[in-house]
């Protein structure tokens, strides 16, 4: 049985060997600054879906649907942008644009997982089909 630590020295050395096979494989395109700050600014969001995730588990349950429900929200919010949006618009008109999307994705975000809470609790849908 592994101890405590062991398992992490485990993850941190196949993490090591992963950065050293691809560097190895693709040196031109892997450790480049490019790289860094795309992975940089993926990570913070994988985090907040880590968390939600994290929440739904601790009480015993599964939600799948949680990078479904980001993606969705994003296409909304998106098609709110292009639609409404152009480089014609005053700048007060455009803030409120943006703000009309987020405040669009936040509501359609809120509206699925009221529908899947209500599929869970109420109807008795397994969280793993529900989600």
């Amino acid at each position: 049985m592994l101890g405590k630590y062991s398992k992490t020295i485990v993850l941190f050395t196949i993490m090591v060997g992963i950065i050293i096979i691809m560097s190895i494989f693709i040196p031109d395109k892997f450790l480049t600054v490019i790289n860094f700050q795309s992975m940089a600014s993926q990570i913070p969001e994988f985090g907040l879906l880590a968390l939600a995730m994290m929440i739904a588990m601790m009480t015993g349950g599964i939600d799948l649907s949680v990078v479904s429900i980001t993606n969705l929200t994003g296409v909304i919010a998106a098609v709110i942008l292009t639609k409404l949006a152009s480089p014609q618009m005053g700048e007060g008109l455009i803030t409120l644009i943006i703000i009309l999307a987020i405040l669009a994705a936040i509501i359609s975000s809120l509206f699925c997982g009221l529908l899947n809470g209500v599929l869970i609790t109420y109807v008795g849908v397994p969280p793993i089909l529900a989600t």
